[in-house]
C-alpha cells in the first residue's frame, strides 16, 4: 500500500441528463469507484491490491459515488450543479468532459491586472490574468473551465503572454523575491525607495496599460503616484534671500517642515495629508536637498544667508526644467550681473612681478572685498600667498589711505611677513607686535598700516586689540583656529574688522569639521550652528562617507575658497634653478674630520 490512488471525474450527457462519474487511477489503470472491494472508503482494494485514498477530504467526497460510481443531474439541475459542484471539483481533481459538452478556446489574449498587498517588510505584487471576464492567478491550472449555457468553455491559458508579463515585471528590479507556489513577487520596502524605482514601476505599468489595485488597502506602502511639482519664488534683501516654496504631489501640498524632517531622518518620502506617502525622487533630492538643508523655515518660506547665493544660482540654472517653476525679483538679476570677478589692475610696481595665477588671486581678493565676503586663499605652499595678500592690501591702501590691517601668524612667519613687506610693498608701514617689549597702547598700533602679531599674543592681548577698528584682518596658517572652542578662535572672532581673510595651504587637516571654525570666523552663520554642521555635514561625510553631503558642502564653500596646486600652475612657474655651493671646513672642523677618517681607515 505504498502507492496512493488518484481520484478523477468524467462528465458526460445521456439524453436530458448529465452524469458525473467518479474514477480511481491506480498504477496507470482506471477503475470505477464502485469497484472497491474494501468495506471502507479509506482505502481502495482491487484485484487483491490495496491502495490508500489521498486524504480524508477525498474519502468524504467519493462517498455519494460508492453505490454505482455516478451522480445523475437533470437538465434543470445542471446549471446550478455545474457552478457549485463540478467546477469547484475541477480545480482540485482531474476532471474530463465529453467532447460534446466542451467548447475549447486556445491562444486568447489575457487581460492583466496587478494587485498590491503587504507581507511584513515586503510589498507583494500579485499578477491576475482575466479570460472572458474570469480571473486566475499565475499559479492557477493551465485550462480554465467556465460554464456557458448548457456547455463548458475550456480556455487554454496563454502561458507565453502571462510569463512574458511576469518576466517584464521581474526585470524591473534585481532583488525581487519570487514565490513559485502562489505566483507572486515581493520586494523589500527599502528597495522600493531607491533610485526612483517606484516611479519606474508606475511608468512601466502605464506603458503596458496594466491597472494596479490595492493602494488604498496598504498601510506601510501607501505611496502617492504623483511626482513632486516645485514652484520657487526668490526675493532678495540686503543680507539674505527669502524663498517661497510650494511642493505639490498631485492635489496634495507638503510643507517645508515635512521635507526638512524627511531629510534629517534620511527618508525619501514625506507624509501627505491624505495619508499617502509622497516620494522624493533621487533627481529631486539632488537638485533641491541643499536648499532645504541650509535654509531656515518651516511652513512654505525659507530664509537663506547671502553666503548661500551660489545655491540660488544653481537653481537659477534649472529654471526652465519641466518640474520647476522658478521666479526671481528683477533686482536679483542685477545683483547676479554685478557680482562678477572683474579684471582689476594690480599696483603698478607689482604688475611685472605677479605671475598670472597670482594676479587672478589678487582679483579674487578684490571681488571678496567688493561684496563683503570673507574667504580662504588656500594655494599650495610656495605659490606666493603672502605676495597676493600684500598686493591686495597695497591696492586697498591706494583707495583707502588710512587703512589699518592686522596680520596674525605663527611665530616662525613673523619675519617672513616683514621681509615680504620690505621687498614687495615698501610703501606700507608696519610694526611687529610680539615679545616683552611690545606696546600696550592702541594708539601706537593705529600709527601703522599693518600690525603683525602671533596667535599666542592675540590671545593674551585681546583686550588691547578690541579697542582698534581694523579694515582688514588676515589670519595666516588659519588652521590654527580650526577648534571652535579654543581661546584663540574665540579671540579672533571678537576682533572688530570690516573684512576678513584666511590663508592656509591645508585648511582641512584631519576632518571636515576643521573648516567650520574658519568659515564661521570669515562669514558668521554661513554654515549654521556647530550642532547643525556636525549632523548635516561632519558626521555624514567623515564617518559615513556620504558623497552627496560632501558634494553639498563643496557647493556651499566653492565661492569662498581659492586653491591652486603646483601642478595646476606649473606653466606659470619659473624653470627650476640649481646652484652648487662649496663650503670649506674651518681648521678645527678639518682637524676633527681627519682624526675620525684616519681612525676608521686604520681599522679597515
Amino acid at each position: 500500500m505504498d502507492t496512493p490512488a488518484a481520484i478523477e471525474f468524467f462528465i458526460d450527457k445521456s439524453g436530458d441528463a448529465f452524469i458525473c462519474e467518479c474514477l480511481v487511477r491506480t498504477r496507470g489503470m482506471v477503475h470505477g469507484i464502485e469497484e472497491n472491494e474494501a468495506p471502507t472508503s479509506l482505502v481502495y482494494l482491487y484485484n487483491h491490491q490495496l491502495f490508500a485514498m489521498p486524504d480524508a477530504d477525498t474519502v468524504t467526497l467519493v462517498q455519494p459515488f460508492t453505490a454505482d460510481g455516478k451522480i445523475t443531474m437533470s437538465l434543470e439541475e445542471w446549471p446550478l450543479k455545474l457552478h457549485e459542484f463540478i467546477l469547484p471539483l475541477s480545480r482540485d481533481y482531474k476532471t474530463d468532459f465529453d467532447p460534446s459538452l466542451l467548447q475549447t478556446i486556445k491562444g486568447a489574449e489575457p487581460e492583466v491586472k496587478l494587485f498590491l498587498t503587504e507581507r511584513g517588510d515586503y510589498l507583494v505584487f500579485r499578477p491576475v490574468f482575466s479570460y472572458k471576464g474570469h480571473e486566475t492567478s499565475a499559479s492557477g491550472k493551465p485550462v480554465m473551465l467556465i460554464p456557458e449555457g448548457g456547455k463548458v468553455l475550456a480556455i487554454h491559458r496563454n502561458k507565453d503572454k502571462e510569463e512574458a508579463f511576469v518576466q517584464r515585471l521581474q526585470n524591473l528590479h534585481s532583488n525581487f523575491v519570487v514565490n513559485e507556489e502562489d505566483g507572486t513577487l515581493a520586494l523589500k520596502g527599502v528597495e522600493i525607495l531607491k533610485e526612483n524605482w517606484f516611479f519606474l514601476f508606475v511608468d512601466a505599468m502605464k506603458e503596458m496599460q496594466v491597472p494596479v489595485f490595492g493602494h488604498e488597502a496598504l498601510r506601510n506602502f501607501r505611496f502617492n503616484t504623483a511626482k513632486p511639482q516645485t514652484k520657487i519664488f526668490i526675493s532678495s534683501n540686503t543680507d539674505w534671500f527669502d524663498a517661497k516654496v510650494d511642493i505639490m504631489f498631485g492635489e496634495q501640498k507638503v510643507s517645508i517642515a515635512e521635507v526638512k524632517r524627511a531629510l534629517a531622518a534620511k527618508q525619501q518620502y514625506v507624509q501627505l495629508n491624505d495619508g499617502t506617502l509622497g516620494i522624493l525622487p533621487d533627481e529631486w533630492l539632488k537638485k533641491y536637498a541643499l536648499l532645504f538643508r541650509v535654509g531656515e523655515g518651516s511652513n512654505n518660506k525659507l530664509k537663506l544667508s547671502q553666503y548661500h547665493k551660489n545655491v540660488i544660482d544653481e537653481l537659477f540654472e534649472l529654471k526652465n526644467e519641466e518640474e520647476l517653476q522658478f521666479e526671481l525679483e528683477e533686482k536679483y538679476n542685477r545683483l547676479k550681473d554685478f557680482e562678477k570677478i572683474y579684471e582689476v589692475d594690480a599696483p603698478e610696481h607689482l604688475q611685472p612681478i605677479l605671475r598670472p595665477y597670482q594676479l587672478a588671486g589678487f582679483q579674487w581678493l578684490n571681488y571678496l572685498q567688493h561684496i563683503n565676503w570673507g574667504g580662504i586663499l588656500a594655494d599650495d605652499m610656495g605659490l606666493g600667498k603672502t605676495i597676493q595678500a600684500l598686493s591686495f592690501l597695497q591696492h586697498y591702501k591706494n583707495n583707502h589711505p588710512d587703512m589699518k590691517a592686522l596680520v596674525v601668524c605663527p611665530t616662525t612667519l613673523i619675519y617672513n611677513w616683514e621681509n615680504e613687506i620690505k621687498k614687495f610693498t615698501p610703501g606700507i608701514t608696519y610694526c611687529i607686535h610680539h615679545g616683552s617689549t611690545r606696546t600696550r597702547s592702541s594708539d601706537e598700533i593705529m600709527k601703522h598700516d599693518i600690525t603683525i602679531t602671533t596667535y599666542g599674543t592675540l590671545r593674551s592681548d585681546i583686550k588691547l586689540f578690541l579697542n582698534v577698528k581694523f579694515d582688514y584682518l588676515v589670519l595666516d596658517e588659519s588652521q590654527a583656529i580650526k577648534n571652535p572652542a579654543s581661546k584663540v578662535t574665540r579671540a579672533a572672532s571678537l576682533l572688530n574688522s570690516k573684512h576678513r581673510l584666511c590663508m592656509s595651504g591645508t585648511p582641512l587637516q584631519n576632518n571636515t569639521f576643521d573648516i567650520y571654525a574658519q568659515m564661521n570666523f570669515l562669514n558668521p552663520g554661513m554654515l549654521g550652528s556647530m550642532e547643525f554642521f556636525r549632523q548635516e555635514f561632519a558626521i555624514p561625510i567623515d564617518k559615513l562617507g556620504e558623497q552627496e553631503r560632501k558634494e553639498h558642502l563643496r557647493k556651499i564653500l566653492y565661492p569662498f575658497i581659492l586653491r591652486r596646486t603646483k601642478e595646476q600652475v606649473a606653466k606659470d612657474l619659473p624653470e627650476k634653478q640649481e646652484m652648487i655651493l662649496w663650503c670649506e671646513m674651518g681648521d678645527e672642523q678639518r682637524r676633527i674630520y681627519d682624526a675620525y677618517r684616519n681612525d676608521y681607515r686604520d681599522k679597515i
